[in-house]
């Protein structure tokens, strides 16, 4: 089960600089009730793109050749782009760092491989570095020396599309560009509309599977969050993803993949002007994830123990 994000920042913020597959964005504090927006995700580099990047076919680069895209050479390069994320979960710096260009490095993490490396012993001990399951690649487009491809990454329940370009340095493959597009909904995903007033959520969460993609759209005149948390018996709360910071008439799509039965709660934890949480004032709402009939899980789902919270704790 996923660990908090928040957990993850924490964490990572005081450990190292950079956490391997980590994005350290423009931090965004004014009025949320968490710290700067260290996330464990690639992508982003040094600009924030939901635009989808045109494939390398329709780029133009020097001395690359024609694109080519038969299967032998799309394989060498999702070959390649496997590797790199099997260092970062196999904790191996070398290998891991290896499968950048420096360039490359440093816009995705802000800081040299040199600067990564020095962190790399405390990554044993972090247990909170979640590995990363790499999923169906397309649009794989190969030149001389140039390559991209298109491909799919999931972290713990969270599943994001990634646009990578690479270049052949020293005839090995490394990454030169990572940007997180379009998230591609699979077939046996459930698209979820979900619209944010000044103080309310309006979705049908009677339409929520364990498979689902929420399909946020600020539509109110505040800057807003979009958070999901599983409602443990214990009181706690684990966060399972979110969408950060969208501002009036922006959307942006949260996939969230096989989520464990139970319960769960979608909120705003942003601060409103008086300081109170949004989600203290109405943008708030439950849904659960019903076990097979029969199951285990499904005999687990009785009422709370005496004592149990619904209440969701600030992310810390």
């Amino acid at each position: 089960m996923a660990r908090s994000t928040w957990v993850y920042m924490g964490t990572l913020t005081v450990a190292l600089s950079v956490a391997g597959i980590a994005l350290l964005q423009e931090p965004d504090t004014e009025g949320m009730k968490r710290p700067d927006k260290a996330a464990l995700k690639p992508g982003g580099g040094d600009e924030k793109e939901d635009t989808k990047v045109a494939p390398l076919a329709a780029q133009e680069r020097v001395g690359t050749g024609p694109a080519v895209t038969d299967p032998a050479s799309a394989r060498e390069i999702e070959k390649a782009v496997r590797a790199v994320f099997a260092a970062f979960n196999n904790r191996d710096a070398d290998a891991f760092l290896a499968g950048w260009t420096d360039e490359g490095f440093r816009k995705t993490f802000r800081q040299s491989k040199e600067a990564a490396k020095r962190s790399f012993p405390n990554l044993p001990a972090l247990a909170v570095l979640e590995p990363f399951t790499v999923g169906e690649f397309s649009n794989t487009a190969v030149g001389r020396d140039t390559a991209s491809t298109e491909v799919e990454l999931t972290q713990s329940n969270v599943k994001k599309t990634h646009w990578l370009s690479l270049v052949k340095d020293d005839s090995a493959w490394k990454i030169d560009t990572d940007k997180e597009i379009a998230t591609r909904i699979p077939a046996d995903g459930t698209l979820v509309p979900v619209t944010m007033t000044e103080s309310a959520f309006q979705l049908d969460t009677s339409a929520v599977t364990k498979n689902v993609a929420f399909q946020v759209f600020n539509a109110s005149a505040q800057k807003h969050d979009f958070s999901v948390f599983m409602l443990r018996d214990s009181g706690m709360e684990v966060h399972m993803g979110g969408a950060e910071s969208l501002e009036p008439g922006e959307g942006k799509t949260l996939l969230l993949t096989n989520l464990a039965p139970g319960r769960y709660a979608v909120l705003c934890n942003r601060l409103d002007a008086d300081g109170q949480p949004y989600s203290a004032k109405g943008m708030r709402a439950e849904f659960t994830i019903a076990a097979p009939p029969g199951s285990r899980a499904s005999e687990d789902q009785t009422d709370q123990p005496e004592g149990a919270s619904d209440d969701i704790a600030p992310p810390q």
